[in-house]
């Protein structure tokens, strides 16, 4: 062998030495696995604010949702709204019922609406106000846990725990006094 030769193998040889010894060097006692926190699952998925959405049952509008700001889980099919106006439409009368709340949560996976805080409902048939309310809107039924207030051309109901449609054409309440006047013929809840 030629002495050029054997200086480029012992070059050679040095070399690739020295790069195994640097990954020893680099890789020894680390683990190159890193350590994460689990994501917090409370967290949304999305937060939006200044929303609109329509919610369609076929190609009629079942609801419409304006909202200050809307945090959504997809997985849980579920959206917590703040400052929050919701306007429904009467499939059978076309008569529109609107909600406004402070917040709400809308439960698509029961198919309930949440409301909370200076709660109003107001339809042609009259207005609701209460704290809080329950929208089932696989029943159509409407609760308010609470205390509440129900108007109608004037005359004024305060109770509580009252259960009522969207379309407010019936209410039944505990504990009830009443403002106004009452005239049968006119009363028809």
């Amino acid at each position: 062998m030629s002495r050029r030769f054997r200086l480029i193998w012992r070059g050679f040889l040095s070399l690739l030495l020295l790069f195994w010894a640097l990954a020893l060097i680099s890789c020894k006692g680390q683990d190159l696995t890193i350590a994460t926190e689990r994501s917090d699952l409370s967290l949304p998925d999305e937060t939006s604010e200044k929303v609109t959405i329509l919610e369609y049952v076929g190609d009629h509008v079942e609801y419409e949702l304006y909202a200050k700001k809307i945090d959504r889980w997809y997985e849980k099919r579920m959206l917590k709204a703040i400052d929050v106006r919701i306007t429904s439409m009467d499939p059978k009368t076309k008569l529109p019922t609107y909600l406004s709340a402070d917040s709400t949560i809308v439960d698509d996976t029961r198919n309930m609406i949440f409301a909370y805080g200076n709660v109003v409902l107001s339809s042609p048939s009259g207005k609701v106000y209460g704290g809080s309310m329950v929208w089932d809107r696989n029943t159509d039924e409407i609760t308010v846990p609470g205390k509440v207030t129900l108007e109608n051309d004037g005359n004024i109901l305060r109770g509580e725990s009252l259960r009522t449609n969207p379309a407010v054409d019936f209410a039944y309440m505990d504990i009830v006094s009443a403002d106004g006047k009452f005239d049968e013929a006119d009363f028809n809840w």
